[in-house]
């Protein structure tokens, strides 16, 4: 049995390696305005993933947040990184509801889901295409989410944008849509898109009951409000110490994935 575990944890770390290559590799990264990645699996590889790119002078971020986690969420994550790649970088699709409503085709298209297969997996994704800065420091951005929020950090006010209330994928029968909403960011404001792996922890002092909530979406924007003076690598160690403090001895539940950006 030993032999066995040591075996499929050296195949899973292997896949790893596959999966780091496959992500934004730091030299892609400089393209991006000021930023910070968190970015911890639950078991190794991760069902969470997030991708860059750059196309006529427009920076596309997404995070993504599969079913599942380990294994099976890897090879989600792998499929949905394709598929990007396919629709913006290949075929210059570059409206971002556009994009997410072809995501939501050609990965029902590939898992069969529009044929009677069996599968019904699919993932919940945000994604943000950032203009250039103009003169006066603002920038314009316009994004399309599924199944997540989008948050804006102005003026010491966190401000929440929702998606569509239902994932890429995975859902069979049901008419999807993804529409396009446009905002304009002022000098200094922040994005954060993120999975659940965080707001869905478990942790902290036990109640009367004598269980431990999740840490929510309230404490992570009380979090993320009394920090915005401190600078986004500040910003990031004060996340990472908040939800390690929080979870204390118990397992990591899901990934956990959050990026934040200074416009």
């Amino acid at each position: 049995l030993t032999e066995q575990h040591e075996k499929i944890t050296d195949s899973i770390r292997y896949a790893w390696r596959i999966q780091q290559a496959i992500l934004p590799s730091p030299a892609q990264q400089t393209a991006l305005p000021p930023h910070f990645i968190l970015y911890q699996p639950r078991d190794i590889v991760s069902g969470d993933f997030y991708w860059f790119t750059r196309q006529q002078e427009r920076t596309f971020i997404v995070v993504a947040d599969c079913t599942g986690h380990g294994v099976p969420g890897a090879f989600m994550s792998v499929l949905g990184v394709n598929l990007l790649q396919q629709i913006v970088v290949e075929n210059h699709i570059l409206d971002p509801g556009t994009i997410l409503n072809e995501l939501n085709t050609r990965l029902s298209a590939t898992l069969k889901q529009d044929a009677g297969g069996e599968t019904l997996d699919g993932m919940d994704v945000v994604l943000v295409a950032l203009d250039e800065q103009a003169p006066d420091g603002t920038r314009r951005i316009a994004f399309a989410a599924a199944n997540r929020p989008l948050w804006q950090l102005s003026a010491g006010e966190l401000h929440e944008y929702r998606g569509q209330k239902y994932p890429c994928g995975g859902q069979l029968g049901s008419d999807r849509y993804f529409d396009t909403r446009h905002l304009t960011l002022q000098a200094g404001d922040r994005l954060y898109l993120f999975s659940d792996g965080l707001v869905d922890q478990f942790g902290g002092p036990p109640t009367a009951s004598g269980r431990r909530p999740k840490y929510g979406s309230a404490r992570l924007r009380d979090l993320l409000t009394r920090t915005a003076d401190q600078p986004l690598a500040q910003q990031y160690r004060s996340l990472e110490s908040d939800f390690q403090n929080w979870r204390g001895p118990l397992k990591q539940l899901d990934d956990l994935l959050i990026i934040g950006i200074e416009a």
